[in-house]
């Protein structure tokens, strides 16, 4: 029953986009963000002790990413599942959108017999990440924080959306002075709690470093495609659109294949993002910097093998650094360290 039910949530993952390896070796330096508002808060609960696991030859390993669309989660994906496969163990896969998939994702891979679990995590899905550790099963959470995780991998989004907003300003200010109005929109997404930060420090970056920014347009995609149509329809509602910002990869991807096809790849048209994949380090290149100016690499190209080497040292023999909560890096690429990115990549 364990093998059908792994089979069932496991079928292969069609996916087209090129998978990402390790980060920049010597990137430029990020600036460093002003610390978010700190807030009062009610004293945090304690963090669960993940459960010891059962020695035994082979374990089944779990894994819940929200899709498949964007190039970061399959790399996380990839490196995930090579790494696990390696082992000779079974891996299983499922994508949810939101809350209430991903509590019925985890719920039904401890249901499978999965011995430890990685899923994107949130306050509305820790009951779902307790239930499955007092089940023994080892929880990482992704993207998020929960309680109950024996470990959390987590970005900070305030100071990733800060360093890109700030990379857009210092080149605002380096191309068009302070006095001249810039206008620039943003591709952004605040319909999950963890991002909001991530739009605020992009904002406050801009505001920070351009004085002379002006926002004139937003909108929120998940999407190459969609963020293709916003892109379009941003020139046409403002055709003197100068800069791009976006809280993700494919956002300055989208916004490439609107500034290419539309002969914007003048020097005088910038393309900001936030993620670090190969796919953005191919632009950056392939732009010469022209248009596509940077990628705040947040360690996309190596995260999914730094969770599942982890979780594989922590199911053989109980490895554990003590670290509840293990924070992505901030780096920034650009086309002064593009080839040392790609490099790093292709070495993977």
């Amino acid at each position: 029953m364990k093998r059908l039910l792994a089979m069932l949530l496991t079928g292969a993952v069609a996916v087209s986009l090129v998978a990402c390896a390790a980060p920049a070796a010597a990137p430029a330096a990020a600036p460093a963000a002003p610390a978010a508002e700190e807030k009062e808060e009610a004293p945090a609960e304690e963090t669960a002790e993940a459960p010891a696991p059962e020695s035994k030859d082979s374990y089944t390993i779990g894994l819940v990413l929200p899709n498949v669309e964007n190039s970061a989660y399959v790399a996380v994906m990839e490196q995930f599942k090579a790494n696990v496969e390696a082992e000779g163990w079974e891996f299983m896969f499922q994508t949810a959108a939101d809350d209430g998939a991903a509590v019925t994702a985890i719920e039904s891979m401890v249901e499978a017999g999965c011995d430890a679990i990685c899923a994107t995590a949130d306050s509305a899905r820790e009951d779902a990440f307790k239930a499955a550790s007092d089940n023994g099963v080892v929880m990482v959470g992704f993207d998020g924080e929960c309680n109950s995780a024996w470990k959390n991998y987590v970005g900070k989004n305030y100071e990733q959306g800060y360093n890109t907003g700030s990379q857009a300003g210092k080149w605002i200010v380096e191309h068009y002075g302070t006095e001249e109005e810039v206008k620039v929109a943003l591709l952004t997404y605040t319909q999950l709690e963890f991002l909001i930060p991530r739009d605020e420090g992009m904002r406050a970056g801009l505001a920070d470093t351009a004085p002379n920014a002006v926002i004139v347009n937003t909108a929120e995609e998940i999407t190459v495609p969609a963020c293709v149509d916003a892109v379009e329809a941003f020139l046409q509602a403002d055709p003197d659109l100068k800069v791009v910002c976006g809280f993700a990869g494919f956002c300055g991807l989208g916004a490439y294949e609107v500034f290419k096809a539309q002969g914007l790849n003048d020097g005088e048209h910038g393309i900001f993002s936030t993620d670090g994949t190969i796919e953005e380090f191919n632009a950056i290149k392939e732009s010469n910097g022209d248009c596509y100016i940077s990628s705040t690499d947040t360690g996309f190209t190596m995260i999914g093998s730094w969770m599942s080497s982890d979780l594989i040292a922590k199911l053989k023999d109980g490895t554990d650094n003590g670290e509840h909560t293990e924070y992505w890096p901030i780096d920034t690429v650009t086309i002064d360290n593009v080839d040392e990115a790609i490099a790093k990549v292709s070495v993977q």
